[in-house]
């Protein structure tokens, strides 16, 4: 697994920074999951192999490839990849951990996840339970349940 951001890394961006978003149109890849795995193999993406074994294959890190299709003719319509993150999300029931991840040069976290995370305190403030350099953390109430008598009565 990568490092995490380490607790000497600076403290969160000002509220006033922004992540950089690079877009990019290209050709229309038929296989998503072929692309990353052309990206990965050419080192075009972070990655990652279980140290406890030789033999394992190398994957990516740290990204993410979104594909929609339309449901009635199974025809793809597009395809978002995101190949470098700035920031990871993990989510554990209803607390999430928003971690800057390090920048290119492996000098600590970059600005952009500085920046996420700012960003995501400044929106999200009154679910921050924790903060440290780099990291923050949130508590997320669980989402109301409705039942279908409940439905019917609020109609």
């Amino acid at each position: 697994m990568p490092p995490t951001v380490s607790d000497t890394a600076p403290s969160a961006a000002p509220p006033a920074a922004s992540p950089t978003v690079l877009t990019r149109p290209v050709r229309y890849p038929s296989d998503g999951g072929a692309l990353l795995e052309h990206l990965t193999r050419a080192g075009q993406l972070r990655t990652t192999r279980n140290p406890a074994d030789d033999n394992a294959a190398v994957r990516p890190v740290d990204c993410v490839l979104l594909e929609s299709a339309d449901i009635t003719t199974k025809a793809s319509r597009t395809t978002v990849a995101i190949l470098e993150a700035s920031a990871r999300l993990t989510c554990w029931g209803g607390t999430v951990t928003a971690e800057a991840l390090d920048a290119v040069d492996g000098q600590g976290p970059g600005a952009d996840g500085l920046a996420a995370l700012a960003r995501l305190e400044e929106s999200l403030a009154e679910h921050v339970t924790d903060r440290s350099p780099g990291r923050l953390t949130l508590t997320c109430p669980p989402a109301p349940t409705t039942t279908p008598s409940s439905r019917s009565a609020s109609a």
